[in-house]
């Protein structure tokens, strides 16, 4: 991991600590474990706490099927994808997470 990265993954949970906390700290905490393959556990229960405050959010809804992916929880990562993109239906982000996660694809 770089610097900067474990330099914000630092202050994201400091932000955390201090309520209310921001629905996007919760989510940026868990891409950033996902993206890194680390603390995956840790990193649903932040995706799950981002989308408790707000559940229609298309990249919070990404990140948890992110996260699921990484899990290897392939079929629930593909039914938040597909959540996703009726949100927000043409986000080459979310289209290339859910091919992953249809084809097995790390």
């Amino acid at each position: 991991m770089n610097k900067n990265a474990d330099s914000a993954r630092e202050k994201l949970l400091q932000a955390i600590q201090h309520e209310p906390a921001y629905p996007s700290a919760y989510n940026l905490l868990a891409y950033l474990y996902a993206d890194q393959g680390t603390k995956l556990e840790q990193a649903l229960v932040f995706a799950n706490k981002a989308l408790e405050k707000t559940p229609q959010r298309h990249d919070y809804l990404d990140t948890k099927g992110y996260v699921l992916l990484k899990l290897g929880k392939n079929q629930e990562a593909t039914a938040v994808f597909k959540k996703a993109l009726e949100l927000a239906p043409n986000d080459s982000i979310i289209e290339q997470h859910l091919k992953q996660a249809k084809y097995d694809i790390k």
